[in-house]
């Protein structure tokens, strides 16, 4: 009798180690790496969305926030040096930091601080609109400004940081067969002037 019990207790403790059921060091090894793997996986994606759900908060104060930040930070305007029935045709703007606006009596000039890729252009002629978007990697609140000008109404540069780039627009006095763009992609100046009248 004690034979046999001690030979049940062997086949037993012999099935239990054979068991292919019975987890292994191996798979306790895997499982942890899964996990581990898992867990910075989900803590990437929480990162992700927390970034998302900031650009979406400051894109939603940009609306919100947009014409108290305008009348807060003018861009500041340097030596008009021509008058036209009380407009100036001539400024100097510096709206953002990477941009520079200049006008004078037939033009406007956008210089860029860098020389950034010109992807689109659009013209908007039921709207007397010029578009030009440029691929950049920036956030920045929009800024817009009318001008008292002879030939261009305002012109406005906005932000579209999820697809990576920014655009410019500039809407025009006339219709936008009498205007002509120019990009000197060499000294990153944009130019839109007035073509002279045909004779």
């Amino acid at each position: 009798m004690r034979i046999l019990f001690l030979t049940i207790l062997f086949i037993l403790a012999v099935d239990a180690r054979e068991n292919p059921f019975a987890p292994t060091q191996t798979y306790e090894e895997k499982k942890t790496q899964m996990l581990k793997e898992l867990y910075e996986k989900e803590a990437l994606e929480q990162e992700k969305a927390k970034f998302i759900i900031a650009q979406e908060k400051a894109e939603k104060q940009n609306l919100k926030e947009e014409e108290f930040v305008e009348l807060e930070i003018q861009p500041k305007k340097i030596s008009p040096f021509k008058i036209k029935e009380g407009c100036k045709e001539s400024y100097d703007f510096l709206p953002l930091s990477f941009v520079k606006v200049k006008t004078s009596e037939d033009n406007i000039q956008f210089h860029l601080s860098d020389n950034y890729k010109l992807i689109n252009q659009d013209i908007l002629v039921d709207r007397n609109k010029f578009v030009f978007d440029f691929e950049a990697d920036l956030i920045f609140y929009t800024k817009r400004e009318k001008l008292c000008h002879s030939y261009f109404k305002s012109f406005a540069i906005g932000n579209h940081p999820k697809q990576r780039y920014f655009r410019i627009v500039v809407e025009l006095s006339d219709k936008v067969s009498s205007y002509k763009e120019n990009l000197d992609i060499k000294n990153s100046i944009l130019t839109i002037y007035r073509k002279a009248p045909a004779k």
